[in-house]
């Protein structure tokens, strides 16, 4: 019992050495990539996962010009904004320039306006929707991440995750009309047929 007195300051002291690291050890902020396909738009979703005091952020989203093209700015599904840095206050939301031909939308970017802390947790910042120019496995990321907190300091540590989305072949209009104009001509052919053996 002596020896288990003596050594129990020496437990603690241990114990509390090895726990305080894991005590302050926070999640790595993440901006993460998803899509879906509804109604042949590609939709591509960038969100937030695990970021404390968020005031801003700007980044460049890239993708595969050979197969999707970002709508442009007239389409309602081209930029939105999404409600997470909204849920600290009012903000100043820009879509970013498109070059569809080198596969980029540039300086995307949202921030707070006013004085105040910035949005803490997860959700979603914006969705771009993008037409499917043809089928194939489709790779979209970002670059040029940047993250502010409210003291317009850098968020340290921000990982950004990588899209690969496969996509199907785009209806073509063209392919349903080149398939009626040969129905229609095998139909002439065959009614032509018909009326010779009479």
């Amino acid at each position: 019992m002596a020896l288990f007195k003596h050594a129990l300051p020496r437990i603690i002291t241990c114990l509390a050495l090895v726990s305080a690291p894991l005590a302050s050890v926070q999640a790595v902020p993440v901006l993460s990539l998803s899509a879906s396909n509804p109604n042949g738009i590609l939709l591509l979703r960038v969100s937030a996962t695990d970021f404390v005091d968020l005031y801003g952020y700007e980044f460049n989203l890239n993708f595969d010009p050979a197969l999707v093209q970002a709508l442009p700015s007239t389409n309602p599904a081209s930029a939105v904004e999404g409600p997470f840095l909204s849920s600290a206050g009012s903000t100043f939301f820009d879509a970013g320039t498109v070059n569809n031909a080198l596969g980029v939308r540039s300086f995307v970017f949202d921030t707070l306006l006013g004085p105040g802390p910035g949005a803490s947790g997860s959700g979603l910042l914006a969705t771009f929707g993008f037409s499917v120019v043809r089928g194939g496995l489709a790779s979209f990321s970002l670059s040029d991440v940047i993250a502010l907190n409210s003291s317009l300091a850098d968020i340290p540590g921000v990982q950004t995750t990588r899209l690969a989305a496969q996509l199907p072949e785009p209806a073509s209009a063209a392919l349903v009309l080149i398939a009626l104009f040969g129905l229609a001509r095998v139909r002439m052919h065959s009614g032509r047929g018909n009326s010779r053996a009479s």
